[in-house]
């Protein structure tokens, strides 16, 4: 096995409940890091709570008319807008866990909103606790 597992988790915001404020970890994900040993890293995937409405502007595209060439110019517009705006206070705290060491990289994502990262289980257990983005 690879020294940092791969993992395809959920690391997803609750924002309709009081605890929006933390990151769910995902049950798979938690039973690898309980057996994670120290200093071991792990690659995993979180999902932004904040996503593109693309099925409004489905419905608003289908009532336009719009050509394909429309259609998929203005879905990427609404992807990378949406990126645009709930990220960069990510970025800000992903690259002060990497000064730390609790990180070793991160890469974001506008297709999904979202971001991979190769943490410890300290860093892993450090983006769970903080406030992804201000809705």
């Amino acid at each position: 096995m690879r020294k940092g597992m791969i993992l395809w988790l959920a690391l997803f915001l609750l924002a309709a409940v009081a605890s929006a404020d933390a990151a769910v970890i995902s049950r798979s994900l938690q039973a690898q890091l309980d057996g994670m040993a120290t200093g071991e890293r792990i690659e995993a995937l979180a999902n932004f709570n904040t996503q593109a409405d693309l099925m409004t502007l489905d419905r608003q595209l289908k009532q336009e008319r719009a050509t394909l060439a429309e259609r998929n110019r203005r879905v990427i517009e609404a992807l990378q807008e949406t990126a645009t705006r709930t990220q960069p206070e990510m970025v800000a705290y992903l690259d002060n866990l990497k000064s730390q060491g609790l990180i070793n990289d991160y890469k974001m994502f506008w297709i999904l909103n979202m971001f991979w990262v190769d943490a410890s289980k300290a860093g892993i257990e450090a983006l769970a606790s903080h406030r992804l983005f201000n809705p």
